[in-house]
């Protein structure tokens, strides 16, 4: 409090200083759509499971947290490997996780009608889908792309 205006703004200068809430947010991944998508995912995920009722959320809700996280672990270390096959493999465990949530969002949606809505379950199983999507069509082209190295 006793800080003179020199001093404040040398603290704020140095790297350790004060950073807009935006230079925060911001990591390098942000240009990856499919990280991009995983966010939202994660984001709305927790919107989600603050309205499972208390007795879920130790079950059903920490399996769905354990998933979406797996999920997004799973984009990030996709996108920093650079072996085509362990890419395609790793592709299709993040497909095998976010089939399990499409279940769990069932699961969600048919015993917990009241907390959950069918149209938050509609936008999560949206936001689920986009991302399968984008996987299947990076699978493919590096499906096809190891297909092409085989035949070389």
């Amino acid at each position: 409090m006793g800080d003179t205006v020199k001093e404040s703004e040398a603290r704020s200068a140095r790297p350790g200083g004060k950073r807009t809430k935006k230079a925060l947010e911001k990591t390098a991944l942000d240009d990856f759509v499919m990280y991009k998508k995983a966010y939202e995912l994660m984001e709305y995920t927790y919107l989600l499971l603050v309205k499972l009722p208390k007795v879920a959320r130790p079950t059903l809700g920490a399996q769905i947290e354990k998933y979406t996280l797996s999920v997004m672990a799973q984009v990030i270390e996709i996108e920093n490997y650079n072996n085509r096959e362990r890419r395609y493999e790793m592709l299709c465990e993040l497909d095998t996780d976010l089939k399990v949530l499409c279940v769990l969002a069932r699961v969600a949606n048919k015993h917990y009608k009241k907390q959950i809505s069918d149209k938050n379950i509609e936008a999560w199983c949206r936001k689920l889908t986009e991302i399968i999507t984008i996987a299947f069509g990076w699978g493919q082209k590096l499906r096809g792309k190891k297909d092409a190295d085989k035949a070389v």
